[in-house]
Formats: structure tokens, sequence, C-alpha cells
């Protein structure tokens, strides 16, 4: 949760934050790499950085909140479904230029008012907390990049 705030409030202050994920994303890897032969697992790439954009707690799941990124690229994102015992699981959602884009029942946070599709065609996926903490190695707010050039 406190990751969360932190982003919330730097957000809130408008400054910048960005994220740079661990060198491997995760231990399910996709059979495409990156432009530089990067690891890829269900839609995020390893050692990649990624503009965060938002947050949002989701008020259906007042337990589940969400960080909403960027990826440079403009493509390649992580998206998340429900299994059948209704828990979340990432998945990899590749869409280039206006490519057809899988049908699936996509979560997002319920203030959210794009579709998952048509965020992902611009780069943009909403990321659950806990799987954020947990595949990010770092977060730079615009407070901490200009520490660092001093």
């Amino acid at each position: 949760m406190e990751t969360w705030t932190s982003i919330d409030t730097a957000l809130m202050l408008h400054q910048p934050v960005t994220a740079g994920t661990f060198k491997e994303a995760g231990t399910s890897q996709s059979a495409i790499k990156g432009t530089v032969g990067e690891s890829i697992s269900k839609g995020l790439v390893g050692s990649h950085m990624y503009a965060i954009l938002g947050t949002a707690a989701d008020e259906r799941e007042p337990e589940l909140r969400w960080v909403k990124l960027r990826n440079p690229w403009g493509y390649m994102v992580r998206a998340y479904v429900r299994d059948e015992g209704g828990k979340l699981k990432a998945v990899e959602l590749n869409i280039r230029g206006t490519g057809a884009a899988p049908t699936r029942d996509y979560v997002k946070p319920e203030s959210e008012t794009q579709s998952v599709t048509a965020l992902a065609r611009q780069g943009l996926f909403w990321m659950e907390l806990s799987d954020f903490v947990n595949r990010f190695s770092n977060i730079q707010t615009g407070v901490a990049l200009m520490r660092q050039r001093r």
C-alpha cells in the first residue's frame, strides 16, 4: 500500500513517475523477444522502463488497487482475466496498430471508461498493485530524478 500511496501522491503533485522492471519480468517467458532481445512475460518486458500515468482504487473490490502504465513501444501490455476460481490471472495483450484483439472478458478498474483493448492500442494498461510490486525493481518520481542530478 505504501508504494501505491507514494505513486498516487507524486501524480497528484504533477510529478513525472516511471518504473523499471526486473531483468526477468516473470517466470513464464513469451516466445516473442523485445527489440534488443529482452525477455517478455505475460505482456511485461524485462529491463524496461514504463511511464506511470495514474492510480485507481476499485469500488467493486476495495482490496484491489491499480496502477496505470504506458509501454513506450505503444504495444505489448499486460491484461487480466478471471480464472475459474475468480482470481485475477495476468495475460499478454499484444496489439500492433489496428490489429484484431482477442475477445476476452478483461478486468480493469471500474472507473476506467475505455476498453482494455482500446487502451492497449495506445500502449496503456492497468496493472494490479501486488503484481506491480512483484515485477518492478524501481520507481522514480520527478523529485527523485532531480535529487540524482545534484
